[in-house]
């Protein structure tokens, strides 16, 4: 029937979302562990404690953002994509900040 090919459709759109968000999350986390000198295959919850011991952010917020619940829309996919690439952007800024500190000195 139409209903059961467009519950197919949505559930499709789903696992497919699903999919592309663990992609980038598992990409953010290679260069993230590339930027703090740690293997590409470290474990999310040592990568999530070193971040969070060399930048502002906290240990909850980086669990939220590096293991977040499938979307359930493309809006939802999209700010968790943003998140991510703010998480980026934040940990390049604040250990540049401190090696340009240390540096100083």
């Amino acid at each position: 029937s139409d209903l059961t090919a467009a519950v197919g459709v949505l559930l499709a759109r789903n696992d497919a979302r699903a999919a592309t968000l663990q992609r980038i999350i598992e990409d953010t986390r290679r260069r993230l562990a590339r930027r703090l000198d740690l293997p590409d295959t470290v474990d999310a919850g040592v990568l999530i404690e070193r971040v969070a011991a060399r930048t502002s952010l906290d240990v909850a917020t980086l669990e939220r953002m590096l293991d977040p619940p499938a979307p359930a829309s493309d809006t939802e996919l999209l700010v968790a994509t943003t998140e991510l690439a703010d998480l980026e952007d934040t940990v390049h800024t604040q250990l540049t900040s401190t090696l340009e500190e240390t540096n100083v000195r």
